[in-house]
C-alpha cells in the first residue's frame, strides 16, 4: 500500500493537494534511493541533522520514523478534539485539534 497524505473529506473543504501527496511520496523514493549508497546514506545523515550515521538497509528504519507522525495523526483523524493519541503515546495528555490531518499548524 501506498502512503496517502492529507484529509479524505468533512469539515472545511480540501485541505489536501496533489502536490503535497506528490512531494512526500516523492520524498519517500528519494530516502529509500539514497539509503542504498555510503555517499547517498552520508547526504540523509547531513540533510536530516542525525546523530549517527545510517548502515546498509537502515533506510527502511528512517521511512518508518518519517511516517510515524502521519501515522499518529490519521489514527486520531476525528471531526472533534481529540486526546486519544497524545494518551496512548504520551508523554501527556494533549487535545488534537479536529481533523489534525487536514491542520496544518505547529502544535
Amino acid at each position: 500500500g501506498g502512503v496517502r497524505a492529507g484529509h479524505r473529506g468533512g469539515g472545511g473543504g480540501d485541505r489536501a493537494t496533489t502536490r503535497c501527496d506528490g512531494n512526500l511520496l516523492a520524498g519517500w523514493s528519494l530516502v529509500s534511493y539514497y539509503a542504498r549508497s555510503d555517499v547517498g546514506r552520508e547526504i540523509l545523515k547531513r540533510d536530516f541533522d542525525l546523530c549517527m550515521g545510517l548502515k546498509a538497509g537502515d533506510g527502511d528504519k528512517l521511512l518508518e520514523w518519517m511516517q510515524s507522525p502521519f501515522f499518529d495523526m490519521a489514527e486520531g483523524d476525528f471531526p472533534f478534539e481529540s486526546s486519544y493519541i497524545s494518551s496512548a503515546v504520551g508523554p501527556g495528555v494533549y487535545n488534537l485539534p479536529p481533523w489534525v490531518m487536514g491542520t496544518n499548524r505547529p502544535f
